[in-house]
């Protein structure tokens, strides 16, 4: 009787392997397919393997700015370079980038997953960067220098952010203690991705350009943007 016990709990025991087994080789063909899917998606909207860094920002129209300016001041430090922006409306993310030098294109957000998979890095922005991909080995083979000093800069505001990662995890719970946290190191909104990165701050303006639709890509000192005859 126990030999007969033991023999069904073998049988059951190498049936439930090979279900696993079948269950394991479907989900892998699934994830496949559905990479194959996005992929298509991304060459119909125009997005193609490239040496673009990925960025996708989240939050406001506000945060847009705050991240326009950090951008155009971090491709200046690293002597330029190009990058697309993710954010869930491109319309008005095309608007504040447009004479952002680098600049590629905006795109809908739920791209980003994928899109950071083809390019040499990806980065969500808001108040803090968040490194969703380091630039890999294809990156390290372009052999330029700025992606050597992008590595540099990002290991640096690890670093420099490390003290506050609880202010980081909880975003933007604890904006306000953030707020206080960078007026002690006297900074603000508009300068403290600067202050965490160690580059320089260029400004509250970007390219003074008449853009299209009316918008102007230039921005007074507190963070306005122009539309037609008026600032909002």
């Amino acid at each position: 009787m126990q030999q007969t016990d033991a023999f069904g709990e073998f049988v059951e025991a190498r049936f439930r392997e090979k279900v696993e087994s079948v269950v394991a080789v479907f989900k892998t063909i699934e994830k496949r397919l559905r990479y194959a899917y996005k992929r298509r998606q991304l060459r119909s909207a125009g997005i193609m393997q490239n040496n673009d860094g990925a960025i996708l920002v989240t939050g406001g129209l506000g945060d847009l700015i705050v991240v326009a300016r950090f951008l155009r001041d971090l491709l200046a430090h690293l002597g330029g370079g190009k990058f697309s922006i993710f954010y869930n409306s491109p319309a008005v993310a095309e608007m504040v980038f447009q004479n952002v030098p680098g600049f590629s294109g905006a795109y809908p957000s739920h791209f980003f997953k994928y899109a950071k998979d083809i390019c040499l890095y990806g980065l969500t922005i808001n108040q803090f960067i968040y490194i969703e991909k380091w630039p890999d080995h294809r990156a390290m083979a372009v052999g330029d220098a700025r992606i050597y000093e992008l590595v540099r800069i990002l290991e640096a505001h690890e670093k420099k952010i490390e003290p506050i990662s609880l202010m980081r995890f909880h975003h933007p719970f604890l904006d306000g203690t953030l707020g206080r946290y960078a007026a002690i190191k006297g900074r603000c909104r508009n300068d403290f991705l600067h202050y965490a990165a160690g580059i320089g701050y260029g400004g509250g303006r970007a390219i003074p350009e008449q853009g299209r639709n009316g918008f102007k890509s230039a921005w007074p000192g507190g963070g306005q943007v122009y539309y037609g005859s008026q600032w909002l």
